[in-house]
């Protein structure tokens, strides 16, 4: 079962959401990295990384993205940085 990924209380503005998920899957790459390499130098099976990679990797980094995704979505519709870029 996949540890939840869930935010510090104090993020609640869609600013501090997207830096901690951002963070969380800087984290979980570095993770991968370290899991990838045990199987690569034989100290865990193809099994265990398999199984890693769909039982905790894979859950995690999916809602890592979906945290990402909603937090952009409410960053997008924001105007407190509003430019002058012409759209035609």
């Amino acid at each position: 079962m996949p540890r939840p990924i869930v935010p510090p209380g104090q993020c609640k503005k869609a600013e501090d959401l997207t830096a901690y998920f951002y963070r969380a899957q800087e984290k979980l790459r570095k993770e991968h990295n370290r899991m990838g390499e045990k199987y690569r130098n034989g100290q865990i099976t193809k099994e265990e990384w398999l199984t890693y990679l769909a039982e905790e990797f894979e859950p995690a980094n999916d809602e890592i993205i979906a945290g990402i995704l909603e937090a952009r979505a409410e960053l997008k519709d924001q105007d407190k940085w509003d430019s002058n870029i012409p759209i035609a």
